[in-house]
C-alpha cells in the first residue's frame, strides 16, 4: 500500500523541484533541536510537502507564509467521509423520536 500511495498520490510532485537548493530551508539550530528531541525527522509516508511562500505581501510584512500541500493526503483520505448532518434532518429525527 505504501508504494502504491507514493507512486499514485505523490506523482504530481517532481522530486527534482524540491531538491533544488533555492527551495531548501536550513535551520542553524536544527541539530540542537534534534539533540533535545524537540523535533525529529519524519519517516511517515503521510507527510506532505511544506514550503515558505515569499510573495510580495509576505516580503512587505517581512514574514514568510508557511504553505503545506495536503493534496496527496486528501486524495488518500477521499473515501473517508463523515458528512455533517443537516440541521433540519436532526430536528426531524428528534421530533419523531420516542424518549423514555
Amino acid at each position: 500500500i505504501k508504494n502504491k500511495i507514493i507512486t499514485n498520490l505523490c506523482s504530481d510532485f517532481s522530486d527534482a523541484f524540491w531538491r533544488q537548493k533555492r527551495h531548501m530551508v536550513s535551520l542553524p539550530y536544527e541539530k540542537k533541536l534534534l539533540n533535545k528531541k524537540l523535533i525529529r525527522h519524519s519517516k511517515s509516508s503521510w507527510s506532505c510537502v511544506a514550503f515558505y511562500a515569499n510573495k510580495q505581501s509576505e516580503i512587505e510584512k517581512d514574514t514568510p507564509r508557511l504553505v503545506i500541500n495536503y493534496k496527496p493526503l486528501n486524495t488518500a483520505l477521499q473515501w473517508i467521509r463523515y458528512l455533517i448532518p443537516n440541521k433540519k434532518d436532526l430536528l426531524k429525527s428528534l421530533t419523531e423520536a420516542i424518549f423514555f
